[in-house]
């Protein structure tokens, strides 16, 4: 990871896996295995934090939890065009074979069926360890949260041009006053992780993954999952928070609670491009938002970098599991899953006397999952009001059922803590969500009892994750079709400008 991450301090002697499982005996026999990826850009994270701390995972669903580390920045993922930067997926696929190797069975769990799952960057990881031979049969499941491999992924996310990623190695060997990958090998660590801070962006753009990872594929790799896809994974499970995407998480949106339409056509324009901004103003019209720039932005980003790619990856499983078998259910399930409002609105107000709690919730609960967000509230709102969305990254709480996280703004510690409570109702929510993850890991079908409306439908509508306070769980149909389709009618435009946009940056 790199330094000032909102993570433990960083150390090169990284690549541990951290495992659970209850310490009762399994009446069950051999348990299920769920590996856990962690986010961060492929840049920052660590796979022991406090959201992902695994025993109550565990335990509920008598699982092996295991969460890993792999390298990251510079150590994981520089480039010099010789060869793919990509060393931390390949960590990713050590830690799998270790797992299956030396922990698994010992451990009580069974090798043959094991899922993956990770959420922004480790969903990109997952994502892509689904299409490559290099990772079949180490796991049968995957779980993808965040992280579309369809399509472009937003830079430093996923493979892109390698001449980009050569340009931002180049950049820190600069930085380190060495000339090749060799000569910074004989380096201390901690100077490699300290480069990236002093670039204009610690994510590289354009690593991409060579011929070991991906056989027959060439540079620059535009796609994981082709269409059809190739993929040895059967079941999966797809989705997305309701204001997912890199607006919000990154920064990018509006920070203040302005308006104006002039305003709103320059933020349009740096993401997108001049040639497509006024169509994308016409389409997210701030009308339909009250006229807030910031709303508008962060719904479009959303449904451009996560809600379509997602969608669109999901129905191309779909469609090559026809092709293949002529019933899904015989090549491959997709179950696409959409967090809702309450998934990252940790709401004060509801944690009243009598409704799960007799305090209010610090402001620092909100600014452990989302900096960005914090900074897009108006200015003149409460720092204890809920925030009004599930942003990136807010699900990995609810799948892991916990409620203390990290938060580097408000402490010294190395590796500080705070206490995020639930209200009663977003207990229910992560229970269901646990039980969800945990029943397709046993079988490849998330199911539990109690679901009203006859339960999750693979291949069907939307599965929408909320509490009782936002409308509970439910199938919803047609989710975002007319915004992805609008996407798709000016994604080569979009592509376009993006590439120029990326090459541009000071690499």
């Amino acid at each position: 990871m790199h330094p000032g991450a909102l993570a433990p301090p960083p150390d090169e002697d990284c690549l541990f896996v951290n495992a659970y499982r209850p310490a009762r005996p399994s009446p069950a026999g051999k348990r299920p295995v769920m590996v856990w990826v962690h986010g961060g850009g492929f840049c920052s994270g660590a796979g022991a934090t406090g959201w992902s701390e695994g025993s109550r995972l565990a335990d509920r669903e008598d699982a092996v939890v295991l969460t890993l580390n792999y390298r990251l920045g510079p150590l994981g993922f520089a480039s010099d065009g010789a060869e793919g930067g990509a060393l931390g997926l390949w960590d990713v696929i050590t830690a799998l074979e270790f797992a299956r190797a030396a922990l698994i069975e010992p451990l009580g769990g069974d090798v043959d069926a094991v899922t993956l799952f990770g959420e922004s960057s480790g969903g990109v990881a997952v994502c892509a360890l689904s299409a490559s031979p290099a990772a079949a049969g180490l796991f049968s499941r995957a779980i993808i949260q965040s992280g579309p491999c369809v399509v472009d992924a937003p830079k430093g996310w996923g493979p892109g041009d390698p001449a980009l990623g050569v340009a931002a190695t180049r950049r820190v060997l600069g930085l380190l006053s060495v000339a090749s990958l060799d000569e910074a090998r004989s380096l201390d660590a901690s100077s490699l992780q300290w480069a990236p801070v002093d670039m204009a962006d610690p994510n590289f753009p354009g690593w991409w993954l060579d011929a070991t990872f991906f056989p027959g594929l060439k540079p620059p790799a535009a796609y994981y999952l082709a269409d059809p896809p190739k993929t040895h994974v059967r079941d999966f499970i797809i989705g997305t928070t309701s204001k997912d995407g890199t607006a919000a998480f990154y920064g990018r949106a509006p920070l203040d609670n302005v308006t104006g339409s002039d305003v709103y056509l320059r933020h349009l324009e740096r993401a997108w491009g001049s040639a497509v901004a006024p169509r994308v103003a016409a389409h997210y019209a701030l009308d339909n938002f009250g006229g807030d720039v910031a709303a508008a932005f962060i719904q479009a980003d959303a449904d451009h970098f996560l809600h379509c790619p997602s969608l669109a990856m999901a129905r191309s499983l779909n469609r090559e599991a026809d092709r293949a078998s002529g019933r899904w259910a015989r090549r491959a399930r997709r179950w696409w899953a959409w967090w809702a409002a309450s998934a990252g609105a940790w709401d004060p107000r509801r944690l009243a006397a009598g409704a799960g709690g007799d305090a209010r919730l610090p402001a620092n609960c909100d600014a452990a999952v989302d900096l960005a967000v914090e900074a897009a509230r108006p200015r003149d709102t409460p720092l204890d009001d809920p925030l009004p969305f599930a942003c990136h990254g807010a699900d990995v709480q609810f799948t892991f059922g916990n409620e203390a996280g990290p938060d580097g703004l408000s402490s010294d510690s190395p590796t500080p803590r705070h206490d995020c409570p639930y209200s009663q109702s977003g207990r229910r929510l992560s229970d269901a969500v646990l039980d969800y993850w945990g029943s397709f890991a046993r079988g490849g079908r998330p199911v539990r009892e109690g679901d009203a409306d006859g339960g999750w439908r693979p291949g069907g509508g939307v599965r929408k994750l909320a509490s009782d306070d936002d409308g509970g769980i439910a199938t919803v149909d047609r989710f975002r079709a007319a915004d992805c389709a609008f996407w798709a009618s000016v994604d080569d435009e979009v592509a376009a400008a993006l590439a120029v946009n990326w090459r541009q940056r000071a690499w």
